[in-house]
């Protein structure tokens, strides 16, 4: 997934800052390449070396007979057909939302989740294939997805033949640019998904409800956060635009309107996780009531992180239109390092909170970091522009 992340974001920062077909073509087909080259090293990986991911995961730490460890081996030897899907399903979703086919994206997204719940309901109700089934349901999700993209992509002219060469220097240069600007954003989700793997195993060793109320809460996080990511691409492409075009005047409006929209969807997700706490709970099934008083302290501190979250979460994303990714990746190492650090002082008494508390304080830290570098350099962007103006 942070593979599929990376490319689309990259792709949508390069592409919106070229104007010849060619260059454009050239970023197309060296995204396509190095999704095949991401999607057989993750598959080598995934085939060749399960062991090293369940002890990543912390699955050895559980015992041979555990429920969840069967469920989880049964589970990873589908999905992980799923991600090349994946990957290029964030490319294609990408490349709609470049050329402005908004409508045909929301479609798609809408048609897919109709197929999600169907398959869901087929694969675990009616054929009785419990988690597997679930996994099986995501592949024919994203496999969906694929094919329903490219519908609306085939008749558009980045993706006609002729294609460029892929063996002359401008397409090396273009696969480069992709390569770096890909690393960087997928180095940024990756630092993110081995503290969450670490976090994971830190609730696991206080207790298996801890694991229950942390896995719960991460998963209502994690679907909010989702509903803005979306969001997060369009700015990319719209503030790249801006400063392909020297329209400085368009940048702060930009991040405004955008960060506006961002507050929208995480406010509405802090008043339901705040407000309805209850509600989203029972979401989910077999949860023991008497986690409930924690689970319901915790959504209300994830409240709170979504609401500090704002305005950093548009500033990370805004570092890869001013070409400045690397402070994207630091943002994550400050905040990752900082917040393991703290959950484990803060877990040492036994209580999973610690690592909810742990968050929210770190996110308040980055947040009086992030923004002031962030508007830093793209006030400098601005002050560059009118002086190439003037000039």
């Amino acid at each position: 997934m942070g593979i599929g992340v990376g490319l689309a974001a990259a792709v949508a920062d390069l592409i919106s800052k070229e104007k010849e077909v060619v260059n454009i073509k050239r970023l197309v087909a060296a995204s396509c390449l190095l999704a095949l080259l991401c999607i057989l090293g993750f598959l080598y990986i995934a085939i060749f070396q399960a062991d090293l991911i369940e002890r990543v995961a912390g699955i050895h730490k559980l015992p041979e007979d555990s429920e969840i460890a069967s469920e989880f081996r049964s589970y990873w030897k589908v999905i992980l057909w799923t991600f090349p899907m994946q990957i290029f399903f964030a490319l294609t979703v990408q490349f709609l939302t470049i050329l402005e086919k908004q409508k045909a994206g929301t479609f798609i997204i809408i048609a897919i989740m109709t197929i999600n719940v169907i398959l869901d309901y087929v694969f675990t109700q009616v054929f009785q294939w419990g988690a597997e089934g679930l996994a099986y349901s995501t592949m024919g999700v994203f496999s969906a997805g694929v094919l329903l993209s490219c519908i609306p992509l085939r008749k558009e002219t980045y993706f006609h033949l002729p294609y460029p060469t892929i063996f002359n220097r401008p397409f090396f240069q273009a696969f480069t640019k992709m390569s770096v600007m890909t690393f960087l954003i997928f180095l940024t989700v990756a630092i993110f998904s081995i503290s969450a793997m670490v976090l994971n195993q830190i609730a696991i060793g206080i207790s298996t409800s801890a694991l229950v109320i942390f896995a719960v809460y991460t998963q209502i996080m994690r679907v909010i956060i989702i509903t803005t990511r979306g969001l997060g691409g369009g700015f990319i492409i719209y503030l790249g635009n801006a400063l392909r075009d020297k329209n400085t005047e368009e940048y702060y409006p930009i991040y405004w309107a955008a960060t506006a929209w961002i507050a929208v969807a995480q406010v509405i997700g802090a008043i339901l996780m705040f407000v309805f706490p209850s509600t989203l709970i029972n979401f989910f099934e077999n949860i023991d009531t008497a986690l409930i008083p924690d689970l319901i302290y915790c959504l209300a501190m994830g409240a709170l992180i979504l609401i500090v979250f704002i305005l950093p979460r548009m500033a990370v994303i805004g570092f890869i239109s001013i070409n400045k990714p690397v402070f994207m990746v630091l943002h994550s190492i400050i905040f990752v390092s900082m917040h393991l650090s703290l959950a484990y002082y803060w877990t040492r008494t036994g209580d999973v909170k610690g690592i909810i508390q742990a968050e929210l304080v770190t996110a308040a830290a980055t947040t009086l970091l992030t923004v002031p570098i962030f508007f830093y350099f793209l006030g400098r962007a601005k002050k560059e522009d009118t002086l190439m103006e003037n000039i």
